[in-house]
């Protein structure tokens, strides 16, 4: 059945001598491999498309029994690449990459993936930092934010990668001590919505909150991510 649909490219890879094959993420939060005839060649249409992490509307001949298809034709809606800023790409890559690499492909959401690609263009580590916080909620994997992990005290001083969460003065000893300002911050930002995003903006969301959320999500979600090393090594550089 010919299919017009959004999609979000999330890798693009040569194939043969003038084709590409881009993976995408459909409005349907389901992931397809197309390849795009001809692409590489300069007078072709498709070349537009064939740039990772761009919004893009696609008709293709959709067999939902088949992981692939050819893709008819495609118009560029939306670009989030730049070509300036690495901070900006390696977050859009790290997010990439998690959407694809998490083996529970029911969770993936097209639109929670593109409103981070959107705002890793203003608030780059707001957006990665929210998208791990998001796939922890879907995954059933959030920490907990509203008392103490251990013994469900309310005040609390501390996070427990280990032991899931907010702890309290007596199992400080287990975690990592913080301000409340950095508790408040880790609170909100596995407990906000998706279509409140951008009051996070307020709360100055730094590489110490993106690391603290990723330690969470990597320590009780076992996954390897080349991104995630790039990341780290790229932010660590300044």
């Amino acid at each position: 059945m010919i299919k017009t649909i959004e999609g979000l490219v999330i890798t693009s890879t040569d194939y043969k001598e003038n084709d590409v094959i881009i993976k995408v993420l459909l409005e349907d939060d389901r992931f397809k491999s197309l390849i795009l005839k001809g692409a590489k060649k300069i007078s072709s249409h498709k070349r537009e498309v064939v740039m990772p992490y761009s919004l893009c509307e696609l008709t293709f001949d959709d067999n939902p029994n088949s992981p692939v298809a050819y893709l008819k034709s495609a118009h560029l809606k939306e670009t989030y690449f730049s070509t300036s800023d690495i901070f900006q790409n390696a977050t859009l890559s790290l997010i990439a990459e998690l959407a694809w690499r998490i083996e529970e492909r029911d969770i993936v959401s097209f639109e929670l993936v593109k409103i981070c690609f959107s705002k890793a263009m203003t608030n780059p580590l707001l957006a990665v930092t929210f998208y791990i916080g998001r796939l922890l909620k879907s995954l059933g994997l959030s920490p907990m934010v509203d008392h103490c992990a251990l013994c469900k005290r309310q005040e609390v001083i501390a996070i427990g990668i280990k032991e899931g969460g907010f702890l309290c003065q007596e199992h400080a000893g287990f975690g990592k001590i913080l301000s409340i300002e950095r508790l408040k911050k880790f609170r909100l930002i596995n407990k906000c919505p998706l279509d409140k995003i951008d009051v996070l903006e307020d709360y100055g969301f730094d590489y110490f909150d993106f690391e603290l959320e990723a330690e969470f999500f990597f320590y009780h979600y076992d996954l390897k991510l080349k991104a995630y090393d790039f990341f780290k090594s790229l932010f660590k550089q300044y």
